[in-house]
């Protein structure tokens, strides 16, 4: 201190201390209801703004979360709107959650965006294939193929999204099987028909039976019901 006279400084605040505690233990409600006691006790005490700016982003957070839990779709969003400082990489959770928002009111669109904008700005690779996975299961074909041109190589030369690939190219070479007005990717047909030749399961086998079968290939149909025959593919 610049008087060495002067009394000495307080060592802390214990109760100021107290109310972080709540808040990082996630006791959101007990630390707004302390420092609304503290503010009514101590006349001109404030709390930190830090400390306001967590807890009505947490709470904001929680709001979220319960409302995506609920199917509460357009509470989510607007949440969201309200709270843009949510949609970070730092919480990569609420990013989904809106992205799933937007896709569950009509709006594919938006969500594409939100599942772009994780895969442009987010480094996280857990965070990045788990991304593509959610965006597969509700966005069209076409957006999820958008998404997967973002795909980043790895020191080894692989692609992060390599395995989501795979479940992809089965999944949508499965459902043309059953319905002959849908129509696969080249890329994704040879897939299916390499993993096929190179595994020894009858399932592959047998999903392409069905395609070529129901795209009017009947020749080629033959040679994978066949090996699926081989397989022990069974009575299908």
């Amino acid at each position: 201190p610049a008087n060495l006279n002067a009394a000495a400084s307080p060592a802390g605040d214990a109760e100021l201390d107290r109310i972080w505690k709540l808040f990082a233990d996630g006791n959101l409600s007990e630390a707004r209801s302390a420092i609304a006691a503290r503010t009514a006790a101590e006349s001109g005490w404030q709390p930190p703004q830090e400390l306001i700016d967590k807890l009505d982003a947490a709470e904001a957070a929680r709001r979220l979360v319960n409302a995506s839990s609920a199917g509460q779709w357009a509470t989510v969003l607007e949440v969201a709107t309200q709270t843009p400082a949510l949609l970070t990489c730092g919480n990569v959770d609420a990013l989904w959650r809106v992205a799933e928002a937007f896709a569950k009111t009509g709006k594919a669109d938006r969500a594409r965006d939100a599942y772009r904008y994780v895969l442009i700005n987010c480094t996280d690779p857990g965070e990045r294939l788990a991304t593509v996975q959610k965006a597969s299961g509700l966005l069209p074909d076409a957006d999820v193929r958008d998404l997967l041109k973002l795909e980043r190589t790895g020191p080894n030369g692989a692609g992060e999204f390599a395995s989501i690939r795979v479940d992809l190219a089965r999944t949508r070479v499965g459902k043309a099987a059953q319905d002959p007005k849908i129509a696969v990717e080249p890329d994704e047909l040879a897939e299916v028909e390499r993993l096929a030749r190179d595994g020894a399961s009858p399932d592959d086998a047998l999903v392409l039976g069905y395609y070529f079968y129901s795209h009017g290939d009947p020749g080629r149909s033959l040679e994978w019901f066949k090996r699926a025959v081989d397989r022990k593919g069974g009575a299908r």
